[in-house]
């Protein structure tokens, strides 16, 4: 009886311990799989915490994943099946939007959910779904804030590896948030800058980040990317923070802000004279104010350059516009999911 006791008393702390979804510590996981065997797995998936993400997050495995699904996304037989994306109001009149992103590619089907809150820290949250697509049967659940940050951020990367200026030396990031961050780290995969600035409306946030990695603050955005040659938004902006005249002809940019219709974070003027690449041209189309408002022309999807059926401008000022992809979730999360369960089979 007392034996019965104390495992009823266990199995009753550790449902109080997911439902209350605490983080149980790795090694007594481990430690209690060891112990109990199988009659725990409760769930036949995993669950990937944000913290889990980061343990295994590289991105000089991430950003080759990533160009393969732009080159398969721009094939007519890339084996993707990507429906738009649907988005609605949170509320009648609320500020906040909440996003739908399915996509089935390599194996797997990926639903992603994301609420979009103006007045929250962060703005943006969301959890990802994986399923195996032969089978249906459910593999993993994931946090997906930082997947998704890690995922734009590689988007960025394949574009910079293709359209920057060969000897590219300097970089200017504007905006200081979660995505100028991952930024850092994903075009420093690519290229080796000497320089890197930040510029941030709120200069205390550009100082703090540029601690944290190790580089300059700037107090403008003109001060940032003059003389820069490849410069990347990641700001929250609605209106324009980078002008036509502060930018070195040849120089490339990023622009990942501005992801509403009504939204610009680059100069009209800039997106009218630049060669313009996007993830995908329908999208870039029906959501992304700077391409929309300021007329400009679409040259080419990022994965033509892959691909090799549109030549590579790196000559001129280039705009690549990100929007996101659920592509993008699918690989980057196969990648995680297969990188994390290989590394709980080690233990």
């Amino acid at each position: 009886m007392y034996i019965l006791l104390l495992i009823s008393l266990f199995f009753i702390l550790l449902a109080t311990l997911v439902i209350m979804q605490f983080h149980i510590p790795r090694n007594v996981i481990h430690g209690i799989k060891k112990r109990f065997g199988n009659s725990l797995n409760t769930q036949n998936f995993v669950t990937i915490t944000e913290e889990n993400v980061k343990e295994v997050l590289c991105y000089k495995k991430l950003v080759p994943v990533i160009e393969k699904a732009f080159s398969d996304f721009s094939k007519c037989d890339g084996g993707i099946t990507q429906p738009v994306r649907v988005k609605f109001p949170a509320e009648k009149n609320s500020s906040g939007n909440y996003y739908v992103m399915p996509c089935s590619y390599n194996g797997v089907l990926v639903t992603k959910l994301i609420t979009q809150f103006p007045q929250n820290n962060p703005r943006i949250q969301s959890v990802l779904t994986v399923h195996d697509a032969k089978e249906g049967s459910m593999k993993a659940l994931l946090e997906s804030n930082l997947l998704t940050a890690a995922r734009t951020a590689a988007m960025s990367a394949v574009a910079t590896k293709y359209l920057a200026p060969t000897n590219s030396k300097v970089l200017a990031i504007l905006g200081a948030g979660v995505q100028a961050k991952s930024h850092y780290f994903a075009l420093q995969s690519v290229k080796e800058f000497e320089e890197v600035r930040i510029w941030n409306r709120n200069y205390l946030k550009a100082e703090t980040l540029a601690q944290q990695i190790g580089c300059r603050a700037c107090e403008s955005a003109e001060d940032a990317v003059r003389g820069a040659d490849v410069i990347t938004t990641v700001t929250g902006s609605d209106t324009p923070v980078l002008k036509y005249e502060w930018v070195t002809n040849g120089a490339h940019i990023n622009c990942v802000g501005g992801n509403r219709p009504s939204w610009q974070e680059l100069d009209p003027k800039l997106m009218q004279n630049a060669i313009v690449y996007t993830d995908t041209i329908e999208s870039a189309m029906e959501e992304s104010g700077d391409i929309i408002l300021s007329k400009c022309k679409i040259y080419a999807e990022i994965g033509d350059l892959v691909n090799r059926t549109k030549p590579v401008k790196r000559d001129q000022t280039t705009v690549f516009k990100s929007l996101g992809m659920a592509a993008m979730d699918a690989a980057a999360a196969k990648l995680i999911y297969e990188t994390y369960t290989a590394e709980q089979l080690q233990f």
